[in-house]
Formats: structure tokens, C-alpha cells, sequence
């Protein structure tokens, strides 16, 4: 890092349940607390230090929505999220929510040790990031929509889902770095209805298959509002800085371009 001025942190074990199969370089890694825990953690401090050794100026890390309402519904509905909340560790642990409790553990120790070293340091908090893939493997956020646009399963969940353009993602990350804008950044471009979503999909795309009935069971809630409504959250910050969102459907609209374009729309 000598001569850097910043610093942008961005990796972390992103996969949930079953095993790893969300990079290139994934070797099938089991979802536990060893797997996820110990990697998002000193991996966030071991550049952290060789930032501070390096003297870089500025740094920012990704962080994830899991760090600010993994807190399965206790704060209800009409709650508006903001950087002052975090989610529940002793109820991810008890849930063994690992990715969510990496991420704010991660923080958690990104911000100490910033503070104990006067390091200037932000971190950028996205949900479910979609729209254009670079890398040919498909990631556990774009396998999302994907199964929704498969059918994987026979009934659109009944719940909303947060989610952001991975292109406003990136500008967040610049926007925070060129306004050494310290502190968290809650980072959501959208919270729909998944219903919502596959009536985008169906338009866009009239050959997939898309269910089209809604599942009459609410899911249990982990993330947010409890099912099916929609989480309340400001973007103010990042808003502040001159971030614009990008509109649902184009993000929906070049994830599935890319997923077309990469061939994972073909039947399994």
C-alpha cells in the first residue's frame, strides 16, 4: 500500500447456508461460526494495519445492512433505520445468523481500532447488492433473483427485501473517500415487495418463469420489518454527499442481462 491515499476494504465470506460456492475461488467451505467469524474479522484488521503502516490517508470498508437490523423484527413496524442502529449479536448467535454476525463483529472492529490508532475511516452499509456482473461466477446476491426468475420456488415470498444497485454501491464508497465522510453509511436504494420484483421480471423478461401467486405464510423475520412489510430506513447521509439511487427496475432489468448474457438463465 505504500504511496496509497486510500484504502477500499470490500471483501468478507458472503454465503448463506449449505456451503461456499459464491467466487472463483471457493472450496466449498461449510456455513459455520469458524468459516465466517474469524476470516470477516482479521481479514478487516489485517488491512486495516497495513493501512495505518502504509499511512494512508482514508479508508473505507463494506459493511452490510446485517450490521445495522439483523434483529429479527424486535424493533417492529414503522421503525426508520438510520447509521445509529445495530443488529442483535446475542440473537444472531443464538440463530447461528454467521454471515450477519461476521459483518458486525467486522465493524464493530474496524471502528475500534480506528479509533485507537486516529485512523479516518468509513463504512458503507448495502443489502442485497444487484445489477451488472463482472465476475463469470454467479454470487449469492444475483442467485437470488435468479431463482426467482427460474421458479425455484412455486410462490413469490410474501415479505419485502431491501436491496441497492451495485453500481451506486461503488459510488458510495467514492463519495465517502473524496468527503473523508466518517462513520457509517446506510446504503439502501429499495425495500419492495417481492412482488413487485417478479412483476418487473415478468416485463422485462415474459419468457421466464416467474411465479405469480403470492405464498399466503408470512416467512419469519430476521432482517428489518417484520413480513410483509416494508423496512423504513434513511439514505440521508449518502444523499447528503450526492449520491442519487438508481431506479428498481433498471437494477433488476441489467441483473438480468448479465445473468442472460453469462448463461445461467439455461435449465439446470
Amino acid at each position: 500500500m505504500a504511496g496509497c491515499c486510500g484504502l477500499f476494504h470490500t471483501a468478507s465470506p458472503f454465503f448463506a447456508g449449505g456451503t461456499n460456492q459464491s467466487s472463483a475461488n471457493s472450496q466449498g467451505e461449510e456455513y459455520t461460526q469458524e468459516n465466517l467469524l474469524r476470516p470477516a474479522i482479521d481479514g478487516t484488521l489485517n488491512v486495516l494495519e497495513a493501512a495505518l503502516h502504509a499511512g494512508v490517508e482514508h479508508s473505507v470498508v463494506t459493511a452490510s445492512t446485517a450490521c445495522v437490523y439483523f434483529d429479527f423484527g424486535a424493533r417492529g413496524v414503522g421503525h426508520c433505520y438510520t447509521e445509529a442502529d445495530w443488529s442483535d449479536k446475542q440473537a444472531m448467535y443464538d440463530n447461528a445468523a454467521w454471515y450477519g454476525l461476521s459483518k458486525t463483529l467486522a465493524e464493530e472492529a474496524a471502528f475500534e481500532f480506528a479509533a485507537q490508532n486516529q485512523m479516518s475511516l468509513s463504512t458503507i452499509q448495502p443489502p442485497l447488492i444487484l445489477g451488472e456482473m463482472l465476475n463469470p461466477v454467479l454470487n449469492t446476491s444475483s442467485r437470488v433473483l435468479l431463482d426467482l426468475m427460474k421458479g425455484a420456488k412455486p410462490l413469490i415470498p410474501n415479505e419485502c427485501k431491501a436491496m441497492v444497485d451495485v453500481k451506486d454501491v461503488a459510488a458510495a464508497h467514492l463519495l465517502a473517500f473524496q468527503h473523508r465522510s466518517q462513520g457509517r453509511h446506510v446504503c439502501i436504494g429499495a425495500c419492495p415487495h417481492w412482488a413487485e420484483v417478479a412483476g418487473i421480471l415478468r416485463r422485462i423478461a415474459p419468457g421466464c418463469a416467474v411465479p405469480t401467486a403470492i405464498n399466503p405464510e408470512l416467512p419469519p423475520t430476521s432482517l428489518g420489518a417484520p413480513a410483509p412489510e416494508r423496512t423504513e430506513y434513511s439514505c440521508n447521509k449518502l444523499e447528503s454527499l450526492g449520491l442519487v439511487f438508481t431506479d428498481l427496475e433498471s437494477t433488476v432489468r441489467e441483473t438480468v442481462e448479465s445473468l442472460v448474457r453469462l448463461g445461467f438463465d439455461s435449465p439446470q
